[in-house]
């Protein structure tokens, strides 16, 4: 960073010093504080950077710490302030040099990766202020890109060309080099848990020439590397191995630059058992209750993810109970001698929550109540947390909504309550469909068919559909009322008529059916139906006629 001197600051100050030792009880004051050279920043927005206000005693330790927190803003190359004497005290004149604009920037070299491409990893701006901070920033991103391809002796050069005094343009000069896939991974130290074993939680993966070609894995790719260190980990404390370390990795390029060697060293020490499990800070649920409905017990190896889920059993347990901001913090206690560990849950059960108010947003079309009645608490009601999680999968099979969220919201004048947000994004429910076809027996047909499944935002079903050909027309209308009378009670009413022309005789058909059902408790239901059908026939020929005669016939099913 280039922060020009203080001369003229100095001077002034030098200048100053007089008066200030004749006037020893009173302090240097900066009577005004001015702004050069800024043309695209306002001058407010650079002098609120500044800790240093027009009143405030002369400090050159704190106008040096402001001048930094200016240049830091990254829009300037040269940050300076000059000094002169005002109104009986110092006047600061803070000049600054910006940065010349970037009109744009491009790539050369790159042949394996298009441009577009890379363009989709760059945060740079056409016609922003040039930070040359954040030019680095995109080089080590468009490395991390190449070598996540398989490039991992990408080379990457910004390549800076001013244009005009005020703009230049970015030049990623890029030397791809050959395509680098993983020929192995090896562990050392790992005795207690196999290679291969360690080598399935990772996906980082060898490379094998059909796989690696359909899965596109083989190549080393930074963050999901790290990330498999992790999953390590976690293999380890999940059976027992708490002192597990992980050094470095090693990574070696063949000598071809076309291979890479990863060695991942191992430091397991030794397995602990779970010795003891005590639960601290319960009221409203015994010890023995508690200890009972998770599922570590003494004597097992100790698993991390299985303390993970008990934790959440517990939370759901309270929860249950209208303990929704219960808390349980694990503390694990490690006795080395004996390779043993003691688990205390420390609970904070905190008040019972009840629900306030429900508010719901989001909802254009859906009307308030067809949400509301898939809620399974009401408000005044105890926050249940089983119940809030049963409600999200009812709103989620509804299949009316794109994304959904139910938020709790602490009151602040009654914490033992709290304001539900219900937010609702809406998605399309209905569907059109038209088309044709030709068959043998029909020769052309034509078919349409249009579906609403909340029709009017009512959470009703309409469904009509409609054939029509040349032997052949039919129609069918469907309509469903899943809350009858605002009741869990379904009403499904269907219509329908077709005629056909058979060889000999046409027949006509139309009927419908009526389903009633009722829903117990949550999972269970009853449905009943009726079903009525009128079959008619015309035109028939004679010898058809005297076998079979003119007929009328109902069908009816229950």
């Amino acid at each position: 960073m280039r922060l020009k001197s203080f001369t003229k600051l100095l001077v002034v100050f030098a200048v100053c010093l007089v008066p200030v030792l004749a006037f020893a009880e009173e302090a240097v004051k900066i009577t005004d504080i001015l702004v050069e050279g800024s043309k695209k920043i306002e001058a407010e927005t650079i002098r609120s950077k500044m800790t240093v206000k027009p009143g405030d005693a002369f400090s050159p330790s704190r106008i040096r710490s402001d001048v930094s927190a200016i240049y830091k803003m990254g829009y300037f190359d040269d940050v300076k302030v000059e000094a002169e004497g005002y109104a009986g005290g110092i006047r600061l004149t803070i000049v600054v040099t910006e940065r010349p604009i970037l009109t744009s920037y491009s790539f050369e070299g790159n042949k394996e990766l298009d441009s577009q491409k890379l363009r989709e990893k760059v945060n740079l701006t056409a016609y922003s202020v040039y930070n040359p901070t954040l030019v680095q920033e995109n080089v080590q991103k468009l490395k991390i890109f190449y070598q996540d391809e398989g490039y991992y002796n990408a080379e990457i050069t910004p390549i800076i060309k001013r244009t005009s005094p005020k703009e230049i343009k970015v030049i990623f000069a890029i030397k791809e080099g050959d395509r680098v896939v993983i020929s192995k991974v090896l562990f050392t130290g790992n005795d207690k848990i196999s290679s291969r074993k360690l080598r399935k939680v990772m996906e980082t993966k060898e490379h094998t020439f059909i796989w690696s070609w359909l899965t596109k894995s083989g190549t080393y790719k930074l963050n999901e590397f790290n990330q498999d260190m992790e999953r390590i980990r976690g293999l380890y404390y999940n059976n027992g191995y708490l002192n597990v370390k992980i050094d470095e990795p090693v990574i070696i390029l063949d000598d071809k630059k076309k291979g890479l060697t990863i060695t991942i060293p191992v430091h397991e020490g030794d397995q602990f058992r779970l010795r003891d499990i005590k639960v601290v800070g319960n009221k409203i649920f015994s010890e023995k209750e508690l200890i009972d409905s998770i599922a570590s017990k003494p004597g097992q190896i100790m698993n991390r993810d299985q303390i993970r889920t008990d934790i959440i059993t517990l939370t759901d347990l309270y929860g249950s109970k209208g303990y929704a901001f219960a808390s349980i913090s694990p503390i694990i206690n490690t006795d080395n001698e004996k390779k043993a560990a003691d688990i205390t849950m420390d609970v904070s059960e905190g008040d019972k929550i009840f629900v306030s108010r429900i508010n719901i947003s989001g909802n254009v079309k859906t009307r308030d109540k067809v949400i509301r009645r898939e809620l399974k608490f009401n408000e005044g009601e105890i926050y249940d947390t089983t119940s809030l999680k049963r409600s999200y999968e009812r709103l989620h099979a509804l299949e009316y909504f794109e994304d959904m969220e139910i938020t709790p919201q602490r009151r602040t004048d009654n914490p033992d309550k709290v304001d539900l947000a219900v937010t609702v994004k809406e998605k399309s429910t209905g569907s059109f469909s038209i088309g044709g076809g030709y068959s043998t027996i029909d020769s052309l047909v034509g078919l349409g068919e249009v579906t609403q499944n909340n029709f009017l935002g009512r959470g009703q079903q309409l469904r009509v559909k409609g054939e029509i050909g040349s032997k052949r027309q039919n129609y069918v209308v469907s309509f469903t009322e899943p809350w009858l009378m605002d009741k869990p009670i379904s009403l499904r009413v269907d219509l329908y008529k077709e005629e056909r022309d058979y060889s000999g005789y046409k027949k006509r058909s139309t009927g419908g059916g009526l389903t009633l059902g009722k829903r117990f408790w949550e999972y269970y239901g009853i449905n009943g139906s009726y079903n009525y059908s009128d079959e008619r026939y015309f035109d028939v020929l004679t010898d058809i006629k005297e076998a079979f005669g003119d007929t009328l016939k109902l069908h009816t099913t229950s």
